[in-house]
């Protein structure tokens, strides 16, 4: 006989206990400041759960989580604040992890000389623990009065070769595709794999060369290369790094960056095991054993509903066997 698997979901908002939901989206991406999540309630739902109008205890600004599972068996998935809430056949509900609380936070004015990237996001992080794996110094970055936090780790994504996001209360960011753990989730195939909609690239045989440009204060530019001499030439912009040596080592990270072979694309699971972007996911294959390896989590998609409970992986990169 096969297993039965009941899906479970409990979520917490503000001062109200829901068992029984309509849907829930989440979205997570190591490139994306926020993680969201749509949260979908029948009206009928509600007045029963609460025994009240939920749109008369519910608020702008309160807390949620959401723990989704089967079998009296669930995991956190989602945690942060209350975005937006709309009233039509159902009430939906648009939340936004800790970056909601962050988009509030005014800076007081500062111009850094010369700073660390790590000590810059620290200082507006206002003593919030932070988790980043590499460093680089930034020169003459000038904070205005009344910037908030988001806007500035906004902007030094927009300007820099960074990525934020929020880990389990954490603001991480990490260099060139390295994990967030050594936590590594296995897909199937042929076995425990809902949907794909994998490509299995080769990298091109043609070499590359690349130019970074660094656009400085004073208007003047820095330029750096990397690659074979006679390749087709692609340059990328940043700013306000004045230090060749540390342009150089990101236009190096780039070209590997480009250099790929392997499955791109989305791979749907099911709710367990519980995969995450920043980690890696390693694929497994009877009919393609070639194609087997570990791939870089970018993006996930949770969703949630009588329909089912999914995953959705999208990879990029492969993570070759020296890789930390």
């Amino acid at each position: 006989m096969a297993d039965v698997y009941v899906l479970e979901a409990k979520v917490e908002i503000g001062r109200v206990l829901l068992s029984a939901i309509h849907s829930a989206t989440i979205l997570r991406s190591v490139q994306s400041l926020s993680d969201t999540a749509t949260l979908q309630i029948p009206r009928h739902i509600a007045a029963l759960e609460t025994k009240e109008s939920l749109l008369d205890i519910l608020s702008i600004g309160d807390e949620i989580r959401i723990d989704l599972g089967y079998n009296e068996q669930v995991f956190t998935e989602f945690t942060g604040y209350v975005k937006n809430i709309s009233n039509q056949d159902l009430v939906s509900i648009e939340c936004e992890d800790e970056m909601y609380k962050l988009r509030k936070m005014s800076l007081e004015p500062k111009h850094y000389k010369k700073v660390q990237l790590s000590q810059l996001v620290r200082d507006i992080m206002s003593g919030k623990e932070v988790d980043i794996d590499y460093d680089f110094e930034v020169q003459n970055y000038r904070i205005p009065s009344g910037t908030s936090v988001y806007e500035v780790l906004s902007h030094l994504k927009e300007n820099f070769p960074v990525d934020f996001y929020f880990r389990e209360g954490i603001l991480r960011s990490r260099w060139n595709y390295s994990l967030l753990s050594s936590d590594t989730k296995v897909y199937h195939l042929e076995r425990n794999v809902a949907k794909n909609d994998l490509k299995y690239i080769v990298s091109e045989k043609k070499e590359q060369r690349l130019r970074a440009v660094s656009t400085l204060k004073n208007g003047k530019r820095l330029q750096v290369e990397w690659g074979a001499k006679d390749a087709p030439l692609r340059t990328l912009h940043f700013a306000y790094i004045e230090s060749e040596s540390e342009l150089l080592t990101i236009a190096k990270a780039e070209y590997q960056k480009r250099k790929f072979a392997g499955y791109k694309g989305t791979i749907t699971g099911f709710g367990f095991p519980l995969t995450e972007c920043g980690q890696a996911l390693e694929i497994q294959s009877e009919e393609y054993p070639d194609k087997q390896g570990k791939y870089f989590i970018d993006k996930l998609t949770i969703r949630f509903s009588k329909n089912g409970y999914r995953r959705e992986n999208e990879i990029s990169k492969k993570i070759l066997d020296n890789s930390s």
